[in-house]
């Protein structure tokens, strides 16, 4: 806060970006005489980076503001900048120290750097830059592995979550650069010239010439709070957890991943940008492209692409209100309705080479969506597009493999199917795939395989990869045991919306584990979530009887 009042000049210690000045002598004549002279002197210019473009091109961020509140590694800062915890009261290290060693940023801030300020006050409003002249930057650092919270500030940022705070956008300093600064003067830069104009205001330079005597923090580098506080688990005695199967393949009509974006973004009938841009976002909600899949939020967006008449849009709206995973619930009469309007389009496109339209063409017909029911049909549109390239076809081709519907059943065709999916960017496939090798269906039982195709699929967005790669951590089954990164996937999982990751991860917070900390507040949490994602035992954990009733 930058107080003002008559009588003087009252500025923050180590000047703020924003200087807020009254004055109320005005320069004498002949000190505004000297200092005009000073600059048609130097009229050609200076030549000076700007600080700006110095650090940032070295991987730092400039403070918000020069000050000591920035230049102490291990304090966590709030989204708005507000010190919430002091470093030394969270982590048992202190910063390593000493002088920077960059020349390059070095030579810059000892040579001279201009910032852009703005002036207030007497002089509201006029936007001048500074130049700065530091001493040798020191440097401050505490290793990221280092940063390990102890019990007391753990329970202090849990305080902060169970009060509802937002702890996204909270994090920790982990380096900072710091300098002294030797000298300071106002100007203007010049694009003309490229240089360095001191201002002729003696007003101007009367407020910009001040120094610190102590090191003003000039930039520093972060991670999230969150990262952190995933590393302050300490080891309590382990209590075996109840396992959750892992997550059953979809349903044929369900298929989770894009194989290419060119086939998602070729509509049967064409439509202006603006659409195809939609259909673009949609697909990706719908089929988890680079984002959790979440058909609630495809569904208003190929609605609106539907009305504008683009008949791939209906077909897709058709197979969300058939099944009911958007935001209107299950209508299966107007899915027939979408559906049997698109059919005829789907089908000419198909013919045309549109794989896509096979795909989904196949797929109502293999559900009766909008048309009798015939599922040997159907698995024959859906080879077709999976011989095509589509590999959506591949995968709800091996699903159909997999469970015999419409071709006779055969498991070792299946995972041909899902590995040909998995490798063209399906993650379903991949995760699909991961459960035959994990059972030893249709191929050789190799849990390692399988938790990679896991991890695969996890990386690719698929939550329930992650949640099988969390399962697959926590029974030490083709990777190394370890109830931490047990909890990391269970976490993704959880945060794209798969209940049993919330489930699994809540009782891993309830009983505590080798690497995780008891939490009773964080379990509840996450038991309340997966009921309100549907799952029924996880109610019973949110809300013991007796206490308050669950959905």
């Amino acid at each position: 806060m930058i107080h003002t009042g008559l009588g003087g000049i009252l500025t923050r210690a180590f000047w703020p970006m924003l200087w807020a000045v009254v004055m109320t002598m005005p320069p004498t004549n002949a000190e505004a005489n000297r200092m005009k002279s000073k600059a048609h002197a130097l009229s050609k210019g200076e030549q000076l980076p700007d600080i700006n473009d110095v650090l940032t091109g070295a991987g730092w961020t400039i403070t918000p503001e020069m000050s000591a509140a920035f230049s102490k590694p291990g304090d966590i800062l709030d989204a708005d900048h507000g010190l919430m915890a002091v470093g030394k009261d969270c982590f048992d290290i202190q910063p390593r120290e000493g002088a920077y060693t960059s020349m390059e940023v070095t030579r810059s801030l000892t040579a001279g750097v201009r910032m852009r300020v703005v002036v207030a006050g007497a002089r509201l409003g006029l936007n001048v830059e500074k130049k700065l002249i530091f001493d040798t930057p020191t440097y401050r650092q505490i290793p990221k592995l280092d940063l390990v919270p102890n019990d007391a500030c753990l329970e202090k940022l849990e305080r902060a979550l169970l009060r509802g705070s937002d702890l996204s956008g909270w994090y920790v300093i982990t380096e900072a650069l710091s300098a002294v600064i030797q000298k300071q003067e106002c100007g203007s830069y010049s694009a003309e010239t490229g240089g360095f104009v001191l201002s002729g205001d003696a007003e101007v330079q009367q407020i910009c010439a001040q120094t610190s005597l102590e090191p003003v923090a000039v930039a520093y580098k972060i991670v999230p709070v969150l990262d952190v506080m995933a590393m302050g688990e300490v080891g309590v005695a382990e209590v075996p957890i109840p396992s959750v199967q892992p997550a059953e393949p979809a349903e044929p009509a369900e298929p989770a991943e894009p194989a290419e974006p060119a086939e998602l973004n070729k509509p049967t009938k064409r439509a202006d940008d603006q659409w195809v841009s939609v259909m673009t976002e949609a697909d990706a909600f719908m089929y988890g492209q680079g984002v959790p899949m979440d058909r609630s939020q495809a569904e208003p967006l190929y609605k609106q692409a539907c009305d504008s008449g683009l008949t791939e849009a209906c077909a897709e709206l058709a197979v969300i209100l058939y099944f009911g995973q958007g935001v209107s619930g299950k209508n299966e009469t107007t899915a027939n309705d979408l559906m049997r309007a698109a059919l005829p389009e789907l089908e000419v496109g198909c013919q045309q080479g549109d794989m896509r339209a096979c795909f989904r063409h196949g797929s109502a017909l293999t559900n009766g969506i909008g048309t009798e029911m015939n599922a040997t049909r159907g698995s024959e549109k859906i080879d077709q597009a999976c011989t095509g390239g589509n590999t959506f076809g591949c995968f709800m081709l091996g699903f159909l493999y997999e469970a015999g519907d419409g071709v006779s059943k055969d498991p070792s065709r299946a995972a041909e199917l899902y590995e040909q999916a998995c490798a063209g960017g399906n993650a379903n496939g991949c995760v699909n795939l991961g459960l035959l090798y994990s059972e030893g269906t249709g191929v050789g039982k190799n849990l390692s395989r399988a938790a990679e195709l896991y991890g695969q699929a996890c990386t690719g967005g698929n939550i329930n990869g992650c949640f099988n790669l969390g399962l697959s951590y926590f029974k030490g089954e083709g990777v190394p045991w370890d109830d931490s990164r047990a909890a990391e996937f269970y976490e993704q999982a959880c945060t794209g919306g798969n209940a049993y990751g919330c489930y699994n991860l809540g009782v891993l917070y309830r009983n505590g584990g080798e690497r995780v900390r008891k939490r009773a507040a964080w379990a509840k949490g996450y038991f309340k979530k997966a009921c309100e994602i549907g799952l029924s035992e996880a109610c019973d954990a949110a809300y013991p009887v007796g206490r308050r009733g669950y959905r």
